[in-house]
């Protein structure tokens, strides 16, 4: 491959530590160079020439060299661009080389960047040079793919590369063979991988918010998940889950997956090897499933499937109905599951009396309650004795756990830690009131039952209505127990509506509230265009306005200013974290273009073609996420 816009051999970089002398150049990317360098590094008073890596910033096809051939230039129109990806370039380096110089044991399988150097209109990271070869390299020298163990031992410290990074919110986007790289450790003499190349990583905050300036640097065929595909704008740690079971599909067959798109659980088992492990296997399938919300979540989870005999769909498995859960000093008996969400599961419960029953003399059943569990898909488990046993680090969801506690005005009294996990409860829903129906049932019952009795003491005397009236007690049992079941039942649907019907009630009140104060905004500014428009005129034609008219009237007191509407972005990029498609659609029936393209994905993973065309064609006229759009307009045709 022909490298262009190189430095030349020779060329000094000095950075805090050292001076560089580049030495040849290792590979040129979409928005990089890297080129081995040495150094003079002293051991006392000893001189030691040290190999090292640097990768240069340089954006190929926006940048260019001065005619100093160092100095990196670009034009008027490329530089927001340009700069913006400089900024985040050095963010990410100097990032890398904070956490690296962490004890944790995961740290030696990644690059060390040993120092960030801004110079010549551009940036460089100063990495350890490591002199193996790719993992793409070591398949294409075997010409065909790796027996499972040396499969499993080079993937499974890659793993945990990427759950270390993802602790410190940071995606690598681009794990493939080609950035694996073979490294022989100094202490130990053994051969290791080393995951390299931060280049396109993207990094966030404590709370999952984007802070890289860029959204995505494209993707790699067989490597990258469906999403990866347009814009990453929250942290997602299954993008690299999916992107580490593709690697490990390629090193045991020695073929790059299929696309995104055409990925099917049948192409693992068709295509692996007949002796490769179910449970290989199964950790393969649930990291490269299509739809993220059903992916393997995070890369612990990854690593845990490999070494155990895990269903993770198994794992989220709620509390059955009849359990009892004790929260602080009182029991409740769970009655039944009503609702469940990535990060909790809500239960319909009862609190236990002294006695252990939970109904009244009148079979209705007392108070009810929900209680919020904090189970989290993929991260916890839920063990034979109903406990809850954490299977990754990585645990995202707990601030939005907690936030139910105050959408809900749950007390911080309510909230307890049991089962090895915490839970929420939230009272004050109404009992479920008697019902007649019930009552008249059982007095029939009871009236059919004492008409037979006396038929059969008519007909065939006392010894058979004796067995008759054994009958009418079993019978009468009956009746009681199914009233019983039938109050149950009752009250979990009735509780669920109720709540469901003051979740409506709240929106209609808040869409009330934000349409009320737009309408404000609207009125006030029209108000006062309208008087500028007056006065305007008048000094245009040097009238005064007369005494006592409108213009010369008292202005009125100025009203408390209305708290500021939130903007479409600020609502597009809440919905989308909460994946609160309902508001995404309104946002794109309005003409928010940023929408289109989520949109088109949404409906291609639910498999609706017709929605999916509808805001893929969208997405292609508004000119965003062209490419993206037209892949999946391509795929649904």
């Amino acid at each position: 491959m022909e490298h262009v816009y190189t430095l030349p051999i020779g060329t000094i970089l000095t950075g805090g530590q050292n001076s560089y002398h580049i030495e040849e150049v290792l590979g040129q990317g979409g928005y990089g160079i890297t080129y081995k360098v040495w150094a003079i590094i002293k051991n006392g008073q000893i001189p030691v020439k040290v190999p090292f890596a640097i990768k240069e910033h340089f954006v190929n096809g926006r940048c260019h060299r001065a005619a100093d051939g160092v100095t990196v230039e670009y034009s008027q129109e490329a530089a927001e661009d340009v700069e913006e990806s400089l900024r985040d370039f050095v963010k990410e380096g100097q990032l890398l080389h904070r956490i690296c110089q962490t004890d944790d044991e995961a740290v030696k399988f990644i690059v060390p960047v040993n120092e960030v150097i801004e110079a010549n209109n551009t940036a460089y990271f100063v990495m350890q040079y490591l002199e193996g070869g790719s993992l793409r390299r070591m398949v294409l020298a075997g010409q065909g793919g790796l027996s499972e163990d040396n499969a499993l031992a080079l993937i499974k410290p890659i793993a945990r590369a990427a759950d270390f990074i993802h602790s410190h919110k940071v995606l690598h986007m681009d794990i493939k063979p080609e950035n694996i790289v073979m490294h022989r450790n100094l202490l130990t003499g053994q051969e290791e991988p080393v995951l390299i190349d931060f280049g396109v990583s993207l990094h966030f905050n404590k709370k999952g918010g984007l802070t890289s300036k860029h959204t995505s640097f494209g993707h790699t065929e067989g490597f990258s998940p469906i999403e990866q595909y347009g814009a990453v704008e929250t942290f997602a740690p299954w993008i690299d889950v999916y992107a580490l079971g593709a690697t490990l599909y390629y090193l045991l067959t020695g073929k790059t997956p299929p696309k995104a798109f055409d990925m099917t659980p049948d192409d693992v088992d068709r295509n692996l090897p007949s002796a490769v492990s179910k449970r290989t296997r199964t950790a393969i399938k649930h990291a490269m499933v299509r739809d993220y919300h059903d992916r393997t979540q995070s890369a612990s989870t990854f690593l845990w499937e490999l070494e155990n005999d895990y269903e993770p769909t198994a794992s989220f498995k709620p509390l059955s109905a009849g359990f009892i859960l004790h929260l602080g000093n009182i029991d409740y008996q769970i009655v039944a599951v009503s609702e469940t969400a990535d990060y909790f599961i809500r239960y319909t419960a009862v609190k236990l009396s002294d006695s252990g029953n939970v109904y009244d003399s009148n079979l209705t059943i007392k108070k009810t309650y929900f209680v919020y569990e904090y189970f989290v898909k993929g991260v916890h488990l839920r063990q034979e004795d109903n406990t809850v046993a954490e299977i990754s680090s990585v645990l995202p969801s707990k601030e939005k756990f907690f936030a139910l506690a105050s959408k809900y005005k749950i007390p911080q009294t309510n909230a307890f830690e049991s089962n090895g996990t915490l839970y929420l409860l939230q009272d004050g829903i109404p009992p479920v009131p008697p019902t007649p129906n019930r009552k008249w049932i059982r007095l029939l019952a009871v009236g059919i039952v004492l008409v037979a009795i006396l038929g059969a003491y008519l007909k065939f005397g006392p010894k058979s209505s004796q067995n008759v009236v054994d009958m009418r007690e079993i019978l009468i049992t009956d009746s009681i127990e199914q009233a019983r079941k039938d109050s149950i039942e009752r009250a979990r649907k009735d509780s669920i509506a109720m709540e469901e019907t003051k979740i409506q009630r709240e929106k209609a009140r808040q869409d009330s509230i934000d349409e009320a104060r737009r309408d404000s905004v609207k009125s006030r500014y029209s108000v006062k265009k309208s008087m500028m428009d007056e006065a305007a005129h008048q000094n245009e034609t040097g009238n005064k306005p007369q005494k006592g008219s409108k213009s010369e009237a008292k202005p009125e007191k100025k009203e408390k200013p209305e708290p500021k509407a939130p903007s479409d972005a600020e609502i597009f990029e809440q919905a989308y974290m909460a994946k609160d498609w309902a508001t995404i659609e309104k946002l794109g029936n309005k003409g928010y273009s940023k929408a289109y393209y989520p949109l088109a994905l949404h409906y291609y993973n639910k498999g609706e073609a017709v929605d999916c065309k509808k805001w893929s064609q969208k997405a292609i006229n508004a000119g965003v996420q062209t490419e993206a759009a037209k892949k999946l307009l391509n795929e649904v045709q």
